[in-house]
């Protein structure tokens, strides 16, 4: 069942006026793009006033106009194929070896991890609801403990730059600390924050 939600946009701005951002903000405007992914040529056949066919006339000038969009996103599937051949002197077979990071039959690539960390940690997004995004956009929906497990994977790879952060937010002279109450799982933790000028570190502790 499709549910169509309509916004009421009456009081974000009162009509008539200027147009282009508000005051206090910097405007952005749409810009064309030198080399254009795709250009579409569309040619006048005959002429308007005599009806002579133009088909096989050069042309003279163009003028251009751009639509800037962005393309259905769809699942890529990149298959590795690791060649076995037979060793003509001494009859044993030789198989190359796959990428280090190819490690199972079927897995999702980078790309997909990296979106992943992005919709959690950064806009905060529920795997459920990161999992009904990646069944609505490409009809594949991975499960919440998938999801679940590649981002401990890529928590732990951050490890390193964890350390470097506080590091250098023990060897500053000056910090700032917060601490604010939130629930996980129905249990009241603790997010505490610490940072300066250059370095922040969230962790979160039931206590």
């Amino acid at each position: 069942m499709s549910v169509l939600y309509r916004m009421n946009l009456s009081g974000l701005r009162p009509s008539g006026g200027k147009k282009g951002a508000p005051k206090g903000h910097n405007g952005h405007t749409l810009k064309m793009a030198d080399n254009p992914d795709e250009i579409k040529w569309h040619k006048p056949d005959t002429c308007l006033h005599c009806h002579y066919s133009l088909a096989e006339v050069p042309i003279e000038s163009y003028k251009r106009r751009q639509v800037v969009d962005i393309p259905l996103p769809r699942l890529i599937f990149t298959e590795h194929r690791v060649a076995i051949k037979c060793c003509p002197n001494c009859n044993m077979k030789q198989q190359a070896a796959f990428p280090e990071k190819v490690k199972a039959p079927i897995q999702y690539g980078d790309s997909w991890n990296a979106w992943c960390a992005y919709l959690n940690s950064y806009q905060h997004l529920p795997l459920e609801r990161i999992s009904q995004l990646f069944e609505d956009l490409t009809g594949h929906r991975p499960s919440e403990a998938t999801l679940l497990s590649h981002l401990e994977k890529l928590s732990i790879q951050l490890e390193p730059i964890e350390r470097l952060i506080r590091q250098n937010l023990l060897d500053s002279k000056l910090v700032h600390a917060d601490e604010t109450g939130m629930r996980i799982e129905g249990k009241l933790h603790w997010l505490h924050t610490v940072c300066n000028e250059r370095w922040t570190l969230y962790n979160i502790h039931p206590k």
